[in-house]
């Protein structure tokens, strides 16, 4: 089973942050033009597959790849991420949303608030171009989370809808990470 979450050292948080928008930025591009953080699994037939089976599996996917989504806003269906992944909440497992490292097309609204399941502190994010409410950002992850396996990804995702990215027929994965 893929690990949704990947370890984050402590006092790298605030490195999270400081990145610009990604989409239209040379700065994550490799050699190649390609970006690091993505691998492509081999072609799949989309014609024959829903984009998640009965049992919740996605096409092309393996146990080790863990895919990336693009995810919209529920009401108005503008794409406010497109570095989803899946995950669940350190604190809940049983509560399934999508992560993301970087914000997107969202805007920050509100005060900052204790979340509900631990003591990480969040701010809710909206769409950017309806208002709607998409999801939080962790503004300070609590002790429970950080001691925990996670991904160091902040930007949390409750209110969209996602798909899982295809390029030329091929799966897009998060790169592994060790």
């Amino acid at each position: 089973m893929p690990k949704s979450f990947l370890p984050i050292e402590p006092g790298s948080l605030e490195d999270l942050f400081l990145t610009d928008e990604l989409e239209g930025s040379d700065a994550n591009e490799g050699e190649d033009g390609s970006d690091p953080d993505f691998e492509i699994e081999e072609p799949v037939d989309l014609d024959e597959f829903e984009v998640e089976d009965a049992e919740g599996s996605i096409p092309g996917s393996t146990e080790e790849s863990i895919p990336v989504w693009t995810l919209k806003c529920n009401q108005c269906y503008a794409v406010v991420n497109r570095q989803g992944m899946r995950v669940h909440l350190v604190a809940d497992e049983s509560v399934q949303l999508y992560s993301a490292n970087h914000s997107g097309e969202v805007e920050e609204k509100g005060d900052e608030v204790k979340f509900s399941t631990c003591d990480c502190k969040i701010r809710k994010t909206c769409c950017g171009a309806c208002s709607q409410e998409v999801g939080y950002r962790v503004t300070s992850p609590c002790s429970l989370c950080m001691s925990a396996q996670n991904n160091g990804h902040y930007w949390m995702f409750t209110d969209v809808s996602a798909s899982v990215q295809y390029l030329d027929g091929r799966l897009v994965v998060w790169e592994a990470q060790e």
